[in-house]
């Protein structure tokens, strides 16, 4: 369901268990498992966005504590930050994607080589001030310069994690392919 602001709630279907009657999803993940099949198609950029999540019962509540009370898993949620649809295409520019990087360096630590960040931003900046003195060709060169090097330093064991690199890919690319 989507909801005020682009809030997005799913949930998946409950079922009544027959030894004990708890609620539990026919749909969950174990701890640290994945769940496939999930997906969501949105008109709009990628950006940073507020999460929580609420555990199934099965994960975090179907054993009694020592006083034989059964754990409620609304005492149990998630929160943190994560990429998802945020961003009007009119609305992106070589500065929100500053501001991505910032973020991706900075507070949400999804880049984790300062020397990676130093030399993202580098190249960004050459791009943004290049776009400022009308010099296309060069911001365009700038930008292309910034997705290899993310591209280079993304994969297993690499600093970039799956949140920077598809804020920051999928956004460079807009903007190269739109300059």
């Amino acid at each position: 369901m989507l909801l005020i602001k682009a809030r997005l709630d799913w949930h998946a279907a409950e079922v009544i268990l027959t030894d004990g009657g708890l609620p539990v999803s026919m749909d969950s993940a174990a701890s640290g498992g994945v769940k496939d099949g999930f997906g969501l198609r949105s008109t709009y950029l990628p950006g940073p966005r507020r999460f929580t999540a609420t555990p199934t019962i099965q994960s975090c509540c179907m054993e009694p504590n020592s006083r034989g009370e059964y754990p409620n898993a609304l005492r149990f949620p998630v929160a943190g930050f994560t990429v998802a649809p945020t961003v009007r295409p009119q609305d992106l520019t070589l500065e929100v994607l500053q501001s991505n990087l910032e973020q991706a360096c900075g507070t949400q630590h999804w880049i984790t080589a300062g020397a990676v960040c130093g030399s993202l931003r580098s190249k960004l900046e050459q791009a943004i001030n290049a776009q400022k003195r009308g010099d296309h060709d060069s911001a365009k060169g700038s930008l292309r310069s910034f997705v290899e090097d993310l591209d280079a330093q993304y994969g297993l064991r690499k600093p970039v994690s799956d949140n920077a690199y598809w804020l920051l890919k999928v956004n460079g690319e807009y903007l190269f392919a739109h300059m």
